[in-house]
């Protein structure tokens, strides 16, 4: 998550178009060598590079006045190592300015992409608040021992994994809590609503539980089998629930009529 923006939108075709090319622009070579790193990383590898560059020139220039025999060749040769150095480290600081500029030009639009890409999700999923509170406390009721354990007998009671011998108790959801974007990268989404980190926890469960996983372990001599289930397991979890709170609502409205 997100998906769909980044394959099809040229990121560096839109900055370059609002930017502009000014003074101080790099070359187009540099642009392209440098495209994905400063998209994804912005200045950071470009910055050590530089530095590594200022050092070369200080240790160029210092080792020019350490001797007092060189050849007229020998200077000429520092001087122009030097100067080339010099040169190096302008157009890297150019590069690294640019590349600063992109990523966060980058990470402004590809965050916004994901954030409407989960406020798509949630008007799809969603009629309302109410219906967003709900399966919201599904998510979380999974995470608890009970809710756990209810998910377990439930599936356990459909025979899906009957032919792999899994007891029930060693069946687990696909989701377990409403999840949250780390924000350890410019480029996540502001996940804050209710609403977006109940679309990000959907999202995340669909991409990593296309399939149920499973795995041994073995306790007291014995071989237990356990699975992690299948974003398709949950989803029909959901229905069962949805079905099952239809069903409890027609039959206190037809209490309530008697």
């Amino acid at each position: 998550m997100p998906t769909a923006d980044y394959f099809t939108t040229d990121y560096l075709a839109l900055f370059e178009s609002q930017r502009g090319r000014s003074r101080g622009t790099p070359s187009p070579e540099l642009i392209q060598r440098w495209q994905s790193e400063a998209q994804w990383n912005g200045d950071t590898a470009i910055r050590k590079e530089l530095a590594s560059a200022r050092r070369a020139v200080t240790l160029m220039q210092n080792t020019g006045k350490q001797f007092t025999n060189l050849k007229p060749q020998h200077q000429l040769a520092l001087s122009a190592a030097s100067s080339a150095l010099v040169e190096l480290a302008k157009e890297l600081e150019e590069l690294a300015d640019w590349a600063r500029q992109f990523h966060a030009f980058f990470a402004s639009e590809f965050s916004a992409a994901a954030e409407r890409e989960l406020e798509a999700e949630a008007q799809a999923r969603w009629a309302d608040d109410a219906a967003v509170q709900w399966e919201s406390g599904l998510m979380q009721e999974l995470g608890s021992d009970s809710g756990r354990a209810a998910f377990g007998r439930w599936m356990a009671s459909r025979g899906t994994y009957g032919h792999l011998g899994v007891a029930a108790e060693n069946i687990h959801p696909p989701i377990t809590r409403l999840e949250s974007p780390a924000r350890n990268k410019a480029y996540e989404p502001r996940v804050t609503t209710l609403r977006a980190r109940a679309a990000w926890t959907l999202g995340k469960a669909r991409e990593n539980h296309r399939g149920a996983h499973t795995w041994e372990s073995y306790w007291g001599g014995e071989t237990r089998v356990s699975v992690s289930c299948s974003f398709t397991d949950y989803e029909a979890w959901v229905a069962y629930q949805a079905s099952e709170t239809t069903r409890r609502l027609v039959g206190s409205a037809a209490g309530d009529a008697l």
